[in-house]
């Protein structure tokens, strides 16, 4: 049976499909040209969270417009993504629980946005903290940092969506990260995410 995460890593799969019939075979995998980020237009924190709420917090630090949701995105989409969408696809990035991302997802869609990124952000039974990611190569590096973070991953998070490349040719991978973190708060997973335009949306068609 499909759960959510299987269906949004399909989704991204999908998404880079693309990237990869437009790349050098070698060169796109092993010399990536470095990218501008992507503009974001918004950054969504489930405000249910603590892990939420932090991110929340180094996103406006930052400079972003940050949107609080706790689970339910009916708001956000009628009265901010609904209407920006219609004039034009514009790039968001968050970190919420499966529900608000499942939602995001699929009304991205029909706008011509896909994820291109996901991480998962599950707290073990021990306690130690497991992040996988999937996304474009370079913004692999955060999984050091990750490795060191315990309290405050959640700000090392904020910056890797903020640094999303903008466009590239380079493949989705996907990579697992422990820490030892011991934090015992939540069992549900929390997952870090941008939507953002095709490259190539004629691709899809």
């Amino acid at each position: 049976m499909l759960n959510r995460r299987v269906f949004l890593e399909a989704g991204l799969a999908a998404s880079a499909l693309p990237l990869l019939a437009h790349a050098g075979p070698i060169a796109a995998v092993n010399a990536p040209v470095p990218q501008p980020p992507l503009s974001l237009y918004r950054m969504i924190a489930d405000e249910r969270f603590q892990a939420g709420r932090g991110f929340a917090a180094i996103a406006a630090r930052s400079g972003a417009v940050v949107l609080g949701t706790s689970g339910d995105i009916t708001d956000l989409w009628y009265d901010d993504l609904a209407p920006r969408w219609r004039e034009e696809p514009a790039a968001i990035a968050g970190l919420t629980a499966a529900d608000a991302l499942f939602c995001l997802e699929r009304l991205a869609w029909d706008a011509g946005l896909r994820v291109v990124y996901l991480g998962e952000h599950q707290e073990l039974p021990d306690g130690s903290l497991r992040h996988r990611l999937s996304g474009p190569a370079p913004m692999h590096a955060a999984t050091g940092t990750l490795a060191s973070a315990a309290h405050d991953w959640h700000e090392r998070v904020a910056d890797l969506v903020r640094n999303c490349p903008a466009r590239g040719t380079i493949p989705v991978t996907t990579r697992s990260v422990l820490c030892d973190a011991r934090l015992r708060t939540s069992t549900e997973p929390l997952y870090s995410w941008v939507i953002a335009p095709v490259v190539n949306r004629g691709a899809l068609q």
